[in-house]
């Protein structure tokens, strides 16, 4: 009798769980900005003219509308160099794309380690990451099981925040592009926005984090082995952030490290755009700190296309296939 009883309470355990892990999945796939971006690029033509890749910068700093029909975006705040990585890999292998340009985010906190083990939600980036090779490579085979048990076994755990993120339509469950200007704040208060932001980006960080160099370098290496053109562009920020950017060293690390290096290895094909000091003068530009808005976006989008058509990486097709529109994406003039 207590075997029967103990039996059928696992058997109910099963069927909840089952049924929660079920629906949390559906919930959070429906609406994840990452999968709905996938469907896009999956349905796409397989001839890609160039794909933006990376961070919250390529996100709101690139409208790929302004470069062409056959160019996308696989760039989602949040998404780091270890991310981009795996999912960028894992999407042109199961498309069959064929890539002719990459544009990679690359900026001082590209290496910083500030957020490189965060992969909530895991039954989202879970899908791309391989959490047992990450642990290898770190010489910590155990060091992802948990983000591993919560992408595959018990997705709903400790998943309060998703959920809140869910209900709000918020970060990648909504409209994830800041909106207004940086330089209608007082001067004290831009200041004070700029030092937070930069010490959660800098401030007791690894800037040299090993399994984001590492992406970086299969990244790189994956476009020299395919003949793709990768350009490295550095975003623009607004001079208050700067100053706290400069005083970590965090800058001419990634300049001295990996930028000049990328760009000596084949500076045919390795190409570093450093725009970063590009709307000093306008800080109309910008939503916050290190974000550009609609108006710098449209500006800076118009700027990389025509710097990509002059290298003759970005064609002119008037027709044919191409990738359904990002409706988050706001065409605004700069005011």
């Amino acid at each position: 009798m207590r075997w029967g009883r103990l039996l059928a309470f696992l058997g109910y355990g099963a069927v909840l769980h089952l049924a929660a892990s079920g629906l949390y999945d559906a919930l959070v796939t429906s609406g994840h900005k990452a999968l709905r971006n996938d469907r896009v690029f999956l349905a796409g033509p397989a001839e890609v003219d160039v794909l933006v890749l990376g961070d919250s910068h390529p996100r709101t700093g690139i409208d790929v509308r302004f470069l062409g029909r056959a160019c996308a975006s696989l760039a989602i705040g949040g998404q780091d160099l270890v991310k981009s990585w795996y999912r960028f890999h894992q999407l042109v292998e199961e498309g069959d794309k064929h890539v002719g340009t990459l544009v990679v985010g690359l900026d001082p906190s590209s290496f910083s380690a500030w957020r490189s083990d965060v992969f909530a939600p895991e039954v989202v980036w879970g899908r791309y990451v391989d959490f047992w090779e990450l642990g290898r490579e770190q010489g910590e085979p155990r060091k992802y099981v948990q983000p591993w048990l919560e992408a595959h076994v018990v997705p709903y755990a400790g998943e309060l925040r998703t959920f809140n993120q869910l209900r709000t339509r918020r970060f990648g469950f909504g409209d994830d592009l800041p909106r207004g200007f940086f330089s209608a704040l007082p001067p004290m208060e831009r200041r004070t926005k700029a030092l937070a932001d930069a010490k959660e980006h800098f401030k007791d960080q690894d800037l040299a984090h090993p399994p984001l160099r590492e992406a970086w370098r299969r990244l790189v290496g994956w476009a020299d082995e395919h003949g793709v053109a990768v350009v490295a562009l550095t975003f623009p920020t607004t001079p208050e952030y700067e100053v706290w950017v400069r005083r970590t060293g965090a800058r001419e690390k990634m300049e001295s490290e990996v930028a000049r290096p990328f760009v000596q290895a084949d500076p045919e094909h390795h190409v570093w755009l450093d725009w970063h000091t590009l709307f000093d003068a306008h800080p109309e530009a910008f939503a916050d700190s290190n974000h550009l808005n609609a108006g710098g976006r449209a500006v800076l989008s118009r700027r990389l296309a025509e710097e990509l058509r002059r290298r003759g990486w970005l064609g002119d097709r008037a027709g044919g296939p191409g990738f359904a529109p990002d409706d988050d994406l706001l065409l605004e003039e700069t005011p």
